[in-house]
């Protein structure tokens, strides 16, 4: 269960009267126990945020409740207080985990301490796969669709990582120069092959708005075939049995 805190962070007009702390508990003292788990209400998702995240940590403590805290900065010594104060699940929320020495820094931390990590905002091989990772949310099956997206597995690439991100050229493009130009991609017809026996799509099923359902469908198979890669790694790294 999320707390909402990232729309608060990302919304140009935040809904404040609806996400707020004292909703938040009123919502979790009735339905918390149909979650697995919970999040705190981390409002302050800078790296000098940890005072009033931890106030609310400790409100929801307070009112019985059993949040699971958020790192923010792995810098500090927020981890640290976390592994002291016994939590035996913690998430990581934090910006500054962009490359694999931050992920490495961070699991280094929890090594040998039992806690079970959770990502969020994560959705990227090289994050995931190499390190003692529970679990991760993203919203990318949905999201790299909206702004024109298709990611896939491309079997033809070398490597452990298959992954080819690709444009499907119909916005003006404005950022985003990590992905192939679906028109001059040199694996264009094994990618129409791909979607027409997989999903009995061609390009055009996926173009425009009308097409969305489509490119969160072939976007979210991406990332189960994704998941179903990293807990074999996972197994294979001796994370999981």
């Amino acid at each position: 269960m999320d707390s909402g805190t990232w729309s608060l962070n990302n919304a140009k007009t935040p809904n404040t009267k609806w996400v707020n702390l004292k909703n938040y508990i009123n919502y979790l003292k009735q339905f918390g126990h149909l979650f697995d788990y919970y999040f705190n209400f981390d409002s302050d998702f800078s790296a000098k945020g940890r005072e009033k995240n931890q106030y609310n940590q400790q409100v929801m403590e307070d009112a019985g409740l059993t949040p699971v805290p958020v790192v923010h900065d792995i810098y500090g010594s927020e981890i640290k207080q976390y592994i002291n104060a016994g939590y035996r699940r913690v998430a990581l929320g934090s910006s500054q985990i962009r490359t694999q020495d931050n992920m490495a820094q961070v699991c280094g931390l929890f090594y040998g301490t039992g806690i079970k990590l959770h990502v969020l905002g994560k959705s990227t091989w090289d994050l995931l796969a190499y390190f003692d990772i529970s679990d991760t949310d993203s919203a990318m099956w949905a999201r790299e669709g909206g702004w024109g997206y298709i990611r896939w597995w491309n079997p033809n690439l070398k490597g452990v990582d298959k992954t080819d991100r690709l444009y499907l050229e119909e916005y003006i493009r404005s950022w985003g120069n990590n992905a192939h130009e679906y028109s001059s991609y040199k694996y264009k017809d094994e990618f129409d092959a791909y979607l027409l026996n997989t999903f009995g799509l061609k390009y055009y099923d996926l173009f425009g708005d009308g097409n969305h359902v489509n490119k969160m469908m072939v976007n979210t198979y991406y990332f189960v075939q994704m998941e179903e890669r990293i807990n074999k790694m996972h197994k294979k790294l001796g994370f999981r049995k």
